[in-house]
C-alpha cells in the first residue's frame, strides 16, 4: 500500500495559533478523510463534490483532483460523490476517532468506485515529496492534518504519480521515474552494450524481460513486445506496487550482431505507460573445444617454464571444455612427447569442463610438450591444442637455485638459496626468472627479476 499521510505546514499542523506564536489548537473530533480522484476518458469533467450522508460535510473536488472531509463522524460511513452527471455512493465501513483515511477513486461513467484505502492515525508522520520554489522535489514529513495544504502545493507521496508530469512517479527518493521498468537478458546476461555473450550459430538463445512495478499505482493490464518478432510469454498475475514479473522468449542464434529491444506497456487507472530496453549478442563460429595444459599445476606456456631437478617427478593436467552447444559424442587427448593421458569419460556436455592427467620424471635441460584434444559432436570434428614448459636441472646444478625474491617493499632482487629451501621460498612468492609472478598474472620474472 502506497503511506499516503504525510506531513503538514506550519498552518495546518499547529492551527493559526501555532503559526503566530500561540498554542496549538485540540484535535477536532471525528477522522479525517483525504482521497484523489481518478476520472477516466469518458468521464464528466465538471465540478464534482463529495459529501458525508446525514451530515452537512462536504468537500468540493479541486483542480487537482483531490478532497477534504475534516470532522467526520465515527462508524460506518456513505460518501456520496455528486455532480451534472455523477451520483454514486462509496462506503467506508469502522471509521473510529481521529483516524486518518485516504481513498483514490475511480469515476467511470457517472459511477464511482473505491480503488485503495489507506487508514492510519492522524498524529503519525508520513513523507511527501515537496516542491520548492525551483519546482524541485525533496522528501519532507509531515503530518496528517498538514497534507491537503502540500498536496495543494502541489505534492504527492513516494510511489504516486507527479502532480506536475501525470506521466511519471515519484520513487522512495522523490526522483520523478516511469511508474514501470524492464530490465532485458539474454541468456541470462544484462548485455546492454554490444557484443554480448558470444553464442554459435543455431544455438539456443533465451531472453528474459523483468518487469517491476515501480509505483504504488495498481496495474489492470500489461504486455510485452520484441522489436524483432520474439513471441513473448507473460504471467497472467500483474506485478503488484513495487513487486516484478519475469515474461520470456526463445529463439536460435544467427550470425553476426544482433540486437533486440523489449518494450513493455501496461496501464493504470486508464492511462498507459511504456519502458524499454535492449539487449545483444553475437553469433558466429565457436571454437568448441578448448584445452588447457598445466604443468606441476601451473600453466606455463613460454619457455623456460618451471625449474625441476632432473628425475624429480613431472605431473601434466590437461583441461577440456566444451564450448559448442552440443554434447561431445566422443573425445580424445593426446601428447606429442609420448605422455600417456587418461581422461575421466569419453563424452562432455556443453558447457562442461573435465581434467585429463599425465605424468613423468623430469629430463635434463629445457623441455616442451603439447596436449591435443579431438572431438566430435553432431557430425562435426572440433580440435585444440597447448603447450607447456620445464627445465630440468641437472644434479650438481641444483644444489644452489637463483631466485627473483620479494622484499618488504614488494620490490625483487636474485637471490641463491638451497634447493631444500626453494618451496619456502616460493611459499613466500619468490620465482625463477621466467616464472610467473605469484598473485600477477601474465606476468614473468625476467633475468634482472624485474617484472615483465
Amino acid at each position: 500500500m502506497t503511506r499516503i499521510f504525510i506531513a503538514v505546514f506550519c498552518a495546518a499542523l499547529l492551527a493559526e495559533a501555532a503559526c503566530s506564536g500561540g498554542s496549538p489548537t485540540s484535535p477536532t473530533a471525528g477522522a479525517r478523510i483525504a482521497g484523489t480522484v481518478v476520472r477516466s476518458t469518458t468521464s464528466p469533467s465538471s465540478a464534482l463534490t463529495v459529501s458525508v450522508a446525514g451530515t452537512a460535510l462536504s468537500s468540493p473536488v479541486d483542480a487537482s483532483d483531490t478532497f477534504h472531509l475534516d470532522s467526520v463522524p465515527t462508524g460506518d460511513v456513505q460518501l456520496v460523490f455528486g455532480g451534472s452527471e455523477v451520483r454514486s455512493t462509496v462506503s467506508l465501513s469502522n471509521v473510529v476517532d481521529q483516524e486518518v483515511i485516504e481513498l483514490q477513486v475511480a469515476i467511470v461513467e457517472g459511477a464511482a468506485t473505491l480503488q485503495r484505502e489507506v487508514r492510519g492515525s492522524g498524529a503519525g508522520k508520513l513523507t511527501l515529496c515537496h516542491r520548492d520554489d525551483d519546482s524541485l522535489y525533496h522528501p519532507i514529513e509531515v503530518s496528517g492534518n498538514a497534507e491537503p495544504a502540500h498536496r495543494a502545493h502541489g505534492d504527492a507521496a513516494p510511489g504516486e504519480r507527479v502532480p506536475a508530469d501525470r506521466s511519471r512517479v515519484f520513487s522512495d527518493a522523490c526522483r520523478l521515474i516511469s511508474p514501470v521498468e524492464i530490465e532485458k537478458f539474454t541468456n541470462g546476461q544484462d548485455a546492454d552494450e554490444a557484443p554480448g555473450p558470444r553464442i554459435p550459430v543455431g544455438g539456443p538463445v533465451s531472453w528474459t524481460y523483468v518487469i517491476t512495478n515501480r509505483s504504488a499505482l495498481t496495474f489492470s493490464s500489461l504486455s510485452v513486445t520484441d522489436d524483432r518478432g520474439v513471441a513473448v510469454a507473460c504471467p497472467r498475475e500483474l506485478p503488484a506496487p513495487r513487486a516484478s514479473v519475469t515474461c520470456t522468449g526463445s529463439g536460435v542464434a544467427v550470425a553476426g550482431q544482433y540486437r533486440n529491444v523489449g518494450t513493455v506497456t501496461v496501464t493504470a487507472d486508464g492511462n498507459q505507460y511504456t519502458a524499454s530496453d535492449a539487449s545483444h549478442y553475437f553469433g558466429g563460429p565457436i571454437a568448441g573445444v578448448t584445452i588447457e595444459k598445466l604443468t606441476n599445476g601451473q600453466h606455463v606456456s613460454q619457455a623456460p617454464g618451471l625449474s625441476i631437478p632432473v628425475g624429480r617427478p613431472v605431473v601434466w593436467a590437461y583441461v577440456v571444455t566444451n564450448t559448442s552447444a552440443l554434447p561431445f559424442a566422443s573425445l580424445s587427448v593426446t601428447d606429442d612427447r609420448g605422455v600417456f593421458v587418461a581422461c575421466p569419460s569419453v563424452t562432455l556436455m556443453p558447457g562442461a569442463s573435465m581434467t585429463c592427467t599425465g605424468s613423468g620424471v623430469a629430463v635434463a635441460g629445457q623441455y616442451r610438450n603439447v596436449g591435443t584434444v579431438v572431438a566430435t559432436a553432431g557430425g562435426a570434428r572440433y580440435t585444440a591444442t597447448d603447450a607447456s614448459y620445464y627445465f630440468g636441472r641437472e644434479a650438481e646444478e641444483s644444489r644452489k637455485v637463483e631466485l627473483c625474491h620479494r622484499t618488504g617493499n614488494g620490490s625483487y632482487h636474485m637471490i641463491d638459496v638451497s634447493v631444500d629451501a626453494e618451496p619456502a621460498h616460493r611459499a613466500h612468492g619468490d620465482g625463477m626468472v621466467g616464472d610467473q609472478v605469484p598473485g600477477n598474472p601474465g606476468h614473468v620474472f625476467t633475468a634482472s627479476c624485474t617484472v615483465r
